[in-house]
């Protein structure tokens, strides 16, 4: 009987289960019912308050007002992007004021983006004379280091590329930080190649390893560059990795590299510096000691003196080019090499940029850019196509020839065909002759001959000119005269 008893108390506790899944069954059912009654109205006020919202978003966006272009457009609304080329899009005309990569004027220029007037606009320079001539601001012929001398805001007007300001328009965090920062410390900047081997090899320094490089900062006082962390003795040893480069120091407290030239021959007085002595031996100038010691009288390294007075490296990327010969027109910094001037109409050099002639003149669309004078670029843009006669503004010095020697070129040697480069009849110039002439080309040979005279200058390497030489062909470019 057991047995059955629990079959029946099976059965009894199996219809009690179903029983009560019956009735969970119909309470779902019923929640569901009255549930759905009140879930249809919330999602229709739902849908209603979503398309309320995206109304009036839509609303709020076309009645808010556009963002006010900048003024710099009222003058300049023809320029070209400076990025021509961005992440999903490629301009040639300015986007709403913008280039490809989203900057206005003002993201690198600088300046007042809500002045319309010019005089509100643009950054003043503190040397208004130099930079400003018959009422047009114009950059002046061999500025050298007088970019320096002004604030860095007027730099970043003329030219964001510049080294002094490129770390906060080129190589800030969202662009180019790390080529900024390496351009910096390269030897197209610092140039310590050249006065490393000069002042070793004529006995002005002792150290064979550079010590002595050209850097400015912000300000445009001269720096030193350290580098951090600093160099193992093997890195030096190996790679050449210096530890440091100061500034050159002033020639007038330099001392001479051998102090046994004292007991040269030559020198009957102690002369005063800048008085000669009409009474000494010619070609034997007093070589005497100072009465008051080295570094003073005319107790000086000549090396120093020469370094800083021929700059025979210059323009470093720390300035602008000088800007007086075809083969020297070119801005600072980073637009030096990638911002294209006009310099050589030879296409083997120059490639489609030949045809931009080779006197730094604009061709941009910009109609407030005068179209007749030197020392603008051939566009207001960057690029990577960079051409050969690019490279020769700066590589054309005969300590760096490979640009030249590249090219099929080397320098004249100042006799081939000198009959069509010297006058017929010796001209011995004036001595204000003399000064503007070494201003332009600081080469003793030009003062007598005929390529120190622009308009002859310019003639120089055409194909007409060319014609008439019998033993040299020379290059449209005239870097230094």
């Amino acid at each position: 009987m057991k047995p059955r008893r629990h079959r029946d108390t099976e059965k009894l506790a199996a219809d009690e289960r179903g029983s009560t899944r019956i009735r969970n069954e119909e309470i779902k059912s019923a929640w569901i019912r009255v549930n759905l009654r009140l879930v249809i109205p919330f999602a229709l006020c739902l849908c209603a308050s979503v398309a309320f919202v995206l109304s009036s978003t839509r609303a709020e966006q076309r009645s808010a007002p556009a963002p006010p272009l900048e003024g710099c457009l009222k003058c300049h609304d023809k320029i070209e992007p400076m990025h021509r080329f961005g992440p999903t899009a490629t301009l040639d005309k300015l986007d709403n004021g913008k280039d490809a990569l989203g900057l206005t004027c003002t993201a690198c220029h600088g300046g007042n983006p809500a002045a319309t007037a010019k005089e509100e606009a643009h950054v003043r320079p503190r040397f208004p004379r130099e930079w400003i001539r018959e009422g047009r601001f114009r950059i002046p012929e061999r500025s050298g280091p007088f970019l320096e001398k002004e604030s860095p805001e007027f730099v970043r007007f003329l030219n964001p590329g510049d080294l002094r300001i490129a770390g906060e328009t080129c190589g800030s965090s969202e662009c180019h930080s790390t080529q900024t920062n390496a351009v910096g410390k390269s030897m197209m900047t610092h140039g310590a190649m050249l006065w490393g081997a000069a002042l070793y090899n004529n006995g002005g320094f002792p150290i064979k390893d550079t010590n002595f490089g050209e850097s400015y900062g912000v300000n445009g006082a001269p720096q030193s560059l350290v580098q951090n962390p600093q160099p193992t003795a093997e890195q030096k040893r190996l790679k050449g990795i210096l530890s440091f480069l100061d500034p050159l120091p002033r020639w007038e407290i330099s001392q001479p590299g051998n102090i046994l030239r004292v007991f040269e021959r030559g020198g009957k007085r102690r002369l005063e510096t800048g008085l000669p002595d009409k009474d000494e031996d010619p070609g034997k100038p007093d070589k005497g000691l100072s009465a008051r010691g080295l570094g003073t009288a005319q107790r000086t390294d000549p090396v120093y003196l020469g370094l800083q007075k021929t700059r025979l490296l210059d323009p470093t990327l720390n300035f602008l080019g000088t800007n007086d010969h075809p083969g020297d027109y070119r801005s600072s910094g980073c637009t030096a090499c990638h911002v294209i001037y006009a310099n050589d109409r030879d296409v083997r050099h120059s490639a489609f940029y030949s045809s931009a002639g080779n006197l730094g003149r604009s061709q941009s669309a910009d109609v407030s850019i005068p179209k007749t004078e030197s020392g603008h670029p051939i566009k207001h843009q960057l690029t990577s196509r960079i051409p050969t006669s690019q490279c020769m503004i700066c590589h054309m010095h005969p300590g760096e020839n490979m640009v030249a020697s590249y090219m099929g070129l080397t320098w004249w040697d100042n006799e081939t065909d000198g009959d069509k480069m010297y006058p017929a009849q010796q001209h011995d110039p004036s001595q204000s002759e003399e000064e503007r002439k070494l201003n332009s080309n600081p080469e003793a040979a030009s003062l007598r001959g005929l390529w120190s005279e622009q308009e002859f200058l310019d003639q120089t390497g055409t194909r007409e000119f060319n014609a008439q030489l019998k033993r040299t062909q020379f290059a449209d470019f005239h870097g230094h005269g």
